[in-house]
């Protein structure tokens, strides 16, 4: 690796004490039910101490990792889980991430800033069920200040489909018939986790 290499002249004074980066790989699948036991194995059976994680990609999996890990402050480093959950430094103490949270700093701020722009004060948000998207869900409805007319959570089944019967639920409760609380906006939040 690079990092190992003290002689190819990319930062060969780091480590260039002896100390040799091994690494291995693990699928955390973007399920916690998968990569609590990836992790558990990484810890029990890789034959090396384990000093730290890059990832999880997903927010679902880093949470649940990222639980595990912080008991003993194994640091957990996501690229990519955004999820305003893991904000909570005292739930995830050895949690760190290169993108911003989704919350009123991130990209729920700013969702609500273009809504805003427009001059709309009225949505109907519909996401799926996983936890990125429940949480971008919950984000949004505290950051928006105007009114939400129809909330509703579609169903991906463990296949990856969409439930078409809590589609049609999710389009129907949409307000239509009275101006007063019909919005004209519907915020979808989709995301499928594989």
């Amino acid at each position: 690796s690079l990092l190992n290499d003290h002689n190819n002249g990319w930062h060969d004074d780091i480590l260039n004490d002896g100390t040799e980066i091994i690494a291995t790989v693990a699928d955390a699948g973007c399920d916690p039910g998968i990569a609590v036991p990836a992790y558990w194995d990484l810890k029990t059976s890789w034959g090396q101490p384990l000093h730290g994680v890059i990832g999880c990609r997903c927010s679902g999996a880093s949470i649940a990792v990222s639980r595990i890990a912080g008991l003993e402050d194994i640091p957990v480093v996501s690229m990519s889980s955004s999820s305003a959950q893991l904000s909570d430094i005292i739930d995830f103490s050895s949690f760190f991430r290169l993108v911003g949270p989704d919350n009123s700093r991130g990209q729920v701020g700013a969702l609500v800033t273009l809504l805003q722009s427009f001059g709309w004060d009225r949505v109907s948000v519909i996401n799926t069920d996983t936890q990125y998207t429940k949480d971008l869900a919950t984000a949004f409805g505290n950051t928006w200040t105007g009114d939400i007319a129809h909330i509703h959570t579609v169903s991906i089944r463990p296949d990856g489909t969409v439930e078409d019967t809590s589609v049609d639920q999710a389009l129907d409760g949409v307000p239509v018939d009275d101006p007063r609380v019909n919005s004209r906006i519907i915020v979808l939040l989709a995301h499928h986790q594989h």
